[in-house]
């Protein structure tokens, strides 16, 4: 083996290797996908949006959340790079802008969350979950975990309820802060749709022992076919 099997995992490592072990292989243990790593369009503009919901609802003084702040914030942080003309990123800009103000007038913009943008690492047995949670808003009986999605496709509640990534979330949530993730969310910017699910303790206990299982399976793995 090229490389060394780190005992950090996120959900898109072990949604790798869930795919194809080889993939996972050649992605976090021999590095390769880091030599030719390019920024695509939708990536620029999904970076973008996610630095702008994130620096607005940072602001404490509600009357200064306004439209016309979001979009100020979308010029300060636009990514300008991985387009592949002005044409195509002026286009780019134009979406972002309409999906932004749909944003505005469809969502609860006066919310002050609890965490945004939280980093988290947590011990689970011998090893670390890591990643980065868009929001997480104070409700009665616990959290509700919200993450951004630009793409343009929103999935169901039975796929979210499935979903790895905000299972995963989920768990670092009580984990880490011992605030009960009562409902996990994605909210769809493009489309401006969100979907919920809620949670409950034994959920939290099944996540527990899928990703350990999942980790234990990497580690017992020697050939990654």
């Amino acid at each position: 083996m090229s490389g060394q099997l780190s005992k950090y995992f996120s959900a898109a490592s072990l949604l790798a290797y869930i795919q194809c072990p080889y993939k996972f292989k050649l992605t976090y243990i021999d590095k390769v996908g880091a030599l030719y790593k390019k920024t695509k369009p939708y990536q620029a503009v999904g970076d973008t949006i996610h630095k702008v919901l994130a620096e607005f609802f940072r602001i404490r003084n509600l009357q200064e959340r306004t439209v016309d702040k979001l979009l100020f914030l979308l010029d300060k942080f636009w990514v300008s790079e991985g387009y592949t003309s002005s044409e195509q990123e002026a286009e780019f800009k134009h979406n972002a802008v309409f999906w932004l103000r749909n944003f505005y007038e469809t969502n609860d913009i006066t919310i002050i969350p609890l965490f945004t943008e939280e980093f988290f690492r947590i011990n689970i047995e011998s090893f670390y979950l890591t990643g980065k949670i868009d929001r997480i808003d104070e409700i009665p009986g616990g959290v509700e975990i919200i993450d951004y999605k630009t793409s343009g496709y929103a999935i169901t509640e039975e796929e979210l309820s499935n979903d790895l990534q905000m299972n995963i979330y989920a768990l670092c949530c009580w984990e880490k802060y011992k605030l009960f993730p009562k409902i996990v969310s994605q909210n769809f910017i493009q489309l401006n749709q969100k979907i919920s699910v809620t949670k409950t303790p034994e959920n939290l206990v099944e996540i527990k022992s899928q990703v350990t299982d999942i980790v234990k399976k990497i580690y017992s793995d020697d050939k990654f076919l």
